[in-house]
């Protein structure tokens, strides 16, 4: 559940040569929120971070989503999931995914290299981890793919979002279990607007509707819901979903080494 929540908060397209959004060593905190019955409970803390690596002898970022239950919400279900993915300086291009998952008496490690990527298609060799045993696999896909955690930062690189409308849709696909399933997804423009955190901090916000993966966790396409900052940073400050077991709200916490001043903070 955490998994899908930290890696569906954002997507897009591709990466733009002109604009980044993001550098070497920022790192934004957040505090997620699940709702018993009518009472919200602190149910977990994650960390996305940005740093230099390499692949072979290519200079790449590594972009980290690390999430975990608070002690007070393990006595109802235990989450540690970690998400890594090397990928182009320039184009975000992934060049190595990995996705460590321990969910309650779930457990799994995928890896995934990206053999070949073009427009026309992309090749992914998947080696993934469960009790069972490993797996190898395999997969050329039609057109570009992405891991989940390098269409976070895609999105948070899109430059134009004053050139779209309400209800404009970007298109994005990401390949993300075992069985190399490619989900053809989009993200619905939604206007603007100002959020209040439960810190009491106020932005000027984007708000974005991701179209998510109805099945164990989601009940509709449209259950979740995202507000990102409008200015250079396109930080996503606040979450809400509504999953199968009740509704599930992340609010930002703090930020260091970012690339741009936070100017959509309402002061």
């Amino acid at each position: 559940m955490l998994a899908l929540v930290i890696a569906m908060t954002s997507v897009a397209t591709r990466a733009e040569n002109l604009y980044k959004a993001f550098d070497e060593g920022e790192k934004i905190n957040y505090s997620a929120y699940f709702n018993l019955g009518f009472i919200w409970v602190n149910a977990a803390q994650a960390e996305f971070s940005v740093s230099n690596a390499t692949c072979g002898k290519e200079k790449v970022w590594r972009l980290e989503a690390a999430g975990k239950t608070v002690n007070t919400f393990e006595k109802f279900y235990t989450v540690k999931d970690t998400f890594v993915s090397f990928v182009n300086r320039e184009t975000l291009q992934p060049r190595y995914y990995v996705r460590a998952a321990h969910e309650g008496d779930y457990w799994a490690e995928d890896r995934f290299t990206f053999l070949s990527q073009s427009d026309k298609e992309t090749t992914v060799k998947t080696s993934c981890l469960r009790k069972r045993g490993t797996e190898t696999k395999t997969f050329t896909f039609e057109g570009e793919v992405n891991d989940m955690v390098t269409a976070i930062y895609k999105l948070r690189n899109f430059p134009n979002y004053d050139g779209l409308n309400v209800g404009d849709k970007v298109p994005f696909t990401i390949v993300y279990d075992d069985e190399g399933q490619k989900y053809d997804l989009d993200v619905r423009y939604a206007g603007r607007g100002t959020v209040k955190l439960k810190n009491g901090q106020a932005f000027r916000c984007i708000k974005l509707v991701p179209k998510v993966i109805k099945g164990k966790v989601f009940e509709s396409e449209d259950a979740m819901k995202i507000w990102m900052t409008d200015d250079a940073n396109h930080i996503p400050v606040y979450v809400e979903a509504k999953i199968k077991v009740g509704y599930l709200k992340a609010y930002y916490t703090g930020a260091k080494n970012l690339k741009y001043p936070l100017s959509s903070r309402v002061k």
